[in-house]
């Protein structure tokens, strides 16, 4: 992820659900860009930053170890513009995780008004991409922090979530 489309989790449960926010700036080139005529957030952002909200989730499922790609948009509907000035509320249910990938249901509300649903599915390329790396575990484990994940974050019997090793191994050897 070279661009964050989400600003921070508010709620994280591994192999649950998550709750993400994104704050729409005028600032953002983006907005602007998008439609001369009418500054919006650009849709194609929103069901990222669902993406993101939903391929971190996954991810923490594995220990933040497996590459995760979103693999298929099943299907979105939109019922309304994302603005400047609106913060957005973004929600990933994990509908299903298995070996091969996972489903999960977004929906991403402007106060109480829903602006946009969707199903996503995820892959895990591991065997293909084995050569290549996505993240470094101090890069991800910058990302996580940021993002909230270690604060927020809980396993499924709601003991907090812990920094995993690697990514403390790989701080320290950053510091060493």
């Amino acid at each position: 992820m070279r661009w964050f489309w989400i600003d921070r989790y508010l709620e994280f449960v591994s192999e649950s659900h998550a709750v993400a926010i994104k704050n729409v700036s005028l600032a953002e080139p983006h907005v602007l860009e998008y439609s001369k005529n009418f500054a919006s957030y650009p849709p194609s952002l929103v069901i990222e930053g669902m993406a993101q909200t939903g391929g971190l989730l996954v991810n923490a499922g594995h220990e933040f170890k497996k590459k995760v790609v979103l693999a298929k948009v099943g299907k979105s509907i939109f019922h309304g513009w994302a603005l400047p000035g609106d913060q957005l509320t973004i929600r990933v249910d994990i509908e299903k995780m298995d070996d091969d990938g996972a489903m999960v249901t977004c929906k991403c509300h402007r106060d109480d008004e829903l602006l946009v649903e969707a199903d996503l599915m995820f892959a895990y390329p591991d065997d293909q991409f084995a050569d290549k790396e996505f993240f470094d575990d101090e890069g991800l484990s910058s990302v996580l922090r940021t993002l909230k994940i270690f604060d927020v974050g809980k396993n499924s019997d709601g003991t907090p979530i812990e920094i995993p090793a690697h990514f403390l191994q790989a701080e320290q050897d950053l510091i060493n």
